[in-house]
């Protein structure tokens, strides 16, 4: 019988912060450690088994929001009782808009164009792979010391030389077992069956009774690559390298390249030494930032804090830059100072406005993104209103048209320039104006009636 996922329960994945991290999993595991990435659990968006709410979801997606989603009113042709809508009753009053479950009732983080092309590096930086990007996938026979989805079961329900070795649920801590971390997401799953849409055969092939095929760790490698997996390694303490990561040289059970007893939990069938010259730039992963929005024109000290964001292999060391991605344009900034947990840039004075995103960057490894708004300034100096024409002067106000509102009420605009507004509105003295420019920097400004002549 066809299971219906979506009655089920509708999850993603999560990201959390790092202060949220540090209460989860063991050292040693299982569970693992839960300092990097992608946390070992599922959101259940439909409500049934956790509170998903505005704070919920902050943990993701820090500070306010507010910038952000009136950048959208331009760039979507929005006007405001798209998310402000009022409803009826003792007067009008205004349907509740801070929750983000009141319009984000499912996840969208597995139906988007780039998850469905099984692009996860998009998100989740190179703690993956993406699906036939060219990543090294091994041809050769399996080995006694290739890794097993499931492991092998040395004592009861003590597993090693798998990924069930470290990454296993625990009820306690809301953390789940990986056959539900990864259906719980609806990704490879026909949205006929109510998941996010794919194939089932994108992880799963052969038989069901065969776990040889159905189960296969090279299927799983053309995600999760032998290069990827190996640069999963936060910084640790009790070692004398603090504030960096040397493979081979960090405490057990916080990664996967940290200790040789790390190197068990995969490989049991062997016993050799980790080779601290082979994996090169690890994967950072972003945890918090100290702001999530600056304005245009100013500069401004930004303080990202994370894991992964410095190591050594080798003799060589792997400094990070950040990369502000906005559109097909891309910033690369290099911070005053950064170690392996925490790094500070400077954000320039003449970075545009707009909704950004961005991420950590050493040599070829990147992290996950944040989103980063810079917010134009506008002064609004007048306005004035002659024969349904309202001119509006200041500054800030950009070339690209934004809009002009009288209460609910959008003006027609007339011309726009960085200094002054010209818009076709059914305006009086004494009444104000909303303005949101094309980057959606918003302000108010009282209406004087022009002097006939």
């Amino acid at each position: 019988m066809k299971k219906n996922w979506t009655r089920q329960i509708l999850l993603t994945c999560l990201v959390l912060s790092m202060t949220a991290l540090s209460a989860w999993g063991n050292v040693p595991p299982p569970p693992v450690n839960q300092n990097l990435g992608i946390l070992d659990r599922v959101t259940d968006f439909s409500g049934q088994t956790q509170t998903v709410n505005r704070a919920f979801c902050a943990q993701c997606h820090p500070g306010s929001l507010v910038e952000r989603h009136h950048n959208l009113i331009a760039t979507r042709n929005l006007d405001c009782l798209f998310c402000h809508t009022l409803v009826p009753g003792a007067g009008f009053t205004f349907a509740d808009f801070r929750e983000c479950t009141s319009c984000h009732q499912t996840s969208p983080h597995h139906t988007s164009a780039a998850a469905q092309a099984r692009n996860c590096q998009a998100c989740h930086g190179t703690l993956v792979d993406n699906f036939n990007d060219g990543h090294a996938i091994p041809t050769y026979a399996i080995s006694s010391v290739t890794p097993k989805t499931g492991g092998v079961e040395l004592q009861p329900n003590r597993f090693a030389g798998g990924c069930k070795a470290c990454h296993r649920g625990d009820a306690a801590q809301g953390l789940n077992e990986n056959n539900m971390t990864h259906h719980g997401t609806g990704i490879g799953i026909p949205v006929a069956l109510g998941g996010a849409g794919g194939d089932c055969l994108w992880c799963h092939r052969g038989s069901q009774a065969d776990p040889t095929t159905f189960l296969n760790i090279r299927t799983c490698e053309e995600c999760h690559g032998v290069k990827s997996l190996h640069n999963i390694q936060p910084d640790t303490p009790a070692t004398a390298n603090i504030g960096t990561i040397v493979p081979g040289a960090e405490s057990m059970g916080y990664g996967h390249i940290g200790n040789n007893r790390d190197c068990i939990g995969c490989h049991i069938g062997t016993m050799l030494p980790y080779s601290s010259g082979l994996q090169g730039a690890l994967a950072p992963t972003i945890a918090n930032l100290s702001q999530e929005s600056v304005v245009a024109g100013k500069a401004a000290s930004l303080t990202l804090t994370g894991d992964g964001l410095f190591n050594t292999s080798g003799t060589t060391s792997y400094a990070p830059a950040l990369e502000l991605i906005k559109g097909e344009q891309v910033t690369k900034l290099y911070p005053t100072s950064y170690s392996a947990t925490k790094m500070v840039v400077e954000i320039p004075a003449i970075l545009a406005a707009g909704n950004y995103e961005l991420r950590v960057v050493k040599n070829d490894a990147f992290s996950n993104k944040m989103t980063f708004v810079v917010s134009q300034p506008i002064t609004l100096s007048s306005a004035t209103v002659s024969n349904g024409v309202v001119t509006i002067k200041g500054s800030g106000f950009g070339s690209k048209a934004g809009k002009v509102f009288l209460g609910n009420l959008a003006g027609t605009a007339r011309s726009w320039s960085n200094t002054q507004i010209s818009v076709a509105l059914k305006a009086s003295s004494g009444q104000t104006l909303s303005v949101v420019t094309g980057s959606g920097a918003t302000g108010s400004v009282k209406i004087a009636t022009s002097k006939r002549r």
